[in-house]
């Protein structure tokens, strides 16, 4: 399965012509993908002065994109397309042309608005297309959404939007890449004013996996903590401001699946929340104290022991509430949180 899988890596590639695209992939275990890249169908004097792209993941990831472009010379009106892959499903033949026509892309609420003006779009196979070209590099099989484009003298304003679902990996954990190096290829080769907000959720853990050294400069706005390349956000969202960009990397995120969590049967996680009361059994005093308090540790409880401050302190998720007891996160917990902690309490009292 896994080396069929591979044999479709083309057809995931998402590339933006013209423009910047946020890129899903998934982890070679369940799908194998690849960001995709910006190539202009046209040679332009045009230059990106800034870019904004705001990144909310809710049931699916929303994508919104706002463009400052400088065009020189006179107006000029140029084909911009979207090119996205068919669906992929392990029941459809290896023969890419098999039930293509059923297996349009599942990208939603798509929109350009040029200079306050929506923009009219048209989709179809890449092959049938004015993108005819660009086949030769990504396969005549994919998908388009393609529209003009008339940049004006002077300042152009161009909003894009879209939804779209994001791949996962076999551990659960989930996988997003924004395609950011293929701004060179607009005029300067950089980014003149660039802002990206990336919003995950609440109560949510995720990583930066890509060591780029921008990454120093992303604040947490809300409640949070970063950790390297990681980050917590308890609520709020993270963003990264930098001008005259010059991009070297792309960005990937990964959001861990909570299956990691529980491979480790010496994890805290692993032992406070699905270990059988014999496995505990064997545990000490101490280690059952740590695995009672893990469940009060998560909702931010902020510790008067020492040792369980310090403790804690280590994960990234630890982020302690000053104004909040226990009593009021006992009181909020279910039911099946609250039996583990009386099942983990008997066998401490059981130890003395």
């Amino acid at each position: 399965m896994k080396f069929r899988m591979r044999t479709k890596m083309k057809y995931y590639k998402i590339i933006l012509i013209l423009f910047l695209a946020f890129i899903f992939q998934a982890n070679d275990s369940v799908l194998n993908s690849t960001g995709g890249d910006l190539f202009p169908i046209l040679e332009s004097d045009i230059e990106m002065q800034k870019e904004i792209l705001k990144l909310r993941l809710l049931d699916e990831m929303y994508v919104d994109v706002y463009f400052e472009f400088y065009n020189p010379t006179d107006e000029k009106e140029l084909t911009v397309g979207f090119v996205v892959p068919p669906k992929y499903s392990p029941d459809y033949a290896d023969n890419d042309s098999i039930q293509i026509e059923e297996r349009k892309p599942d990208i939603e609420n798509f929109s350009v608005i040029i200079n306050d003006s929506v923009t009219d779009h048209k989709f179809g196979l890449l092959k049938n297309t004015p993108f005819k070209e660009v086949t030769k590099i990504e396969g005549k099989w994919n998908y388009v959404y393609y529209f003009k484009a008339k940049f004006k003298r002077g300042l152009n304003i161009i909003k894009h939007s879209y939804s779209f679902n994001g791949g996962y990996d076999s551990s659960g954990g989930r996988f997003y890449n924004y395609v950011l190096k293929t701004a060179k290829n607009w005029s300067g080769a950089k980014i003149g004013d660039f802002i990206l907000q990336i919003d995950m959720g609440s109560d949510i853990q995720f990583e930066l996996t890509d060591p780029i050294s921008m990454h120093d400069n992303w604040s947490i706005i809300g409640s949070g903590k970063r950790k390297g390349n990681g980050f917590y956000i308890r609520e709020g969202y993270i963003e990264l401001k930098k001008n005259d960009l010059t991009p070297e990397s792309d960005i990937n995120v990964y959001i861990p699946g909570r299956i990691v969590d529980f491979m480790d049967t010496e994890s805290v996680a692993y032992q406070a929340e699905v270990a059988t009361q014999d496995e505990l059994e064997s545990l000490d005093t101490n280690r059952l104290r740590i695995l009672r308090n893990y469940f009060f540790a998560r909702e931010g409880y902020k510790f008067k022991s020492n040792d369980l401050s310090k403790f804690y302190s280590n994960y990234i998720w630890y982020i302690p509430i000053v104004d909040i007891t226990s009593e009021e996160i006992y009181d909020k917990m279910g039911t099946k949180t609250k039996n583990r902690i009386e099942m983990i309490r008997r066998l401490e009292q059981l130890r003395k």
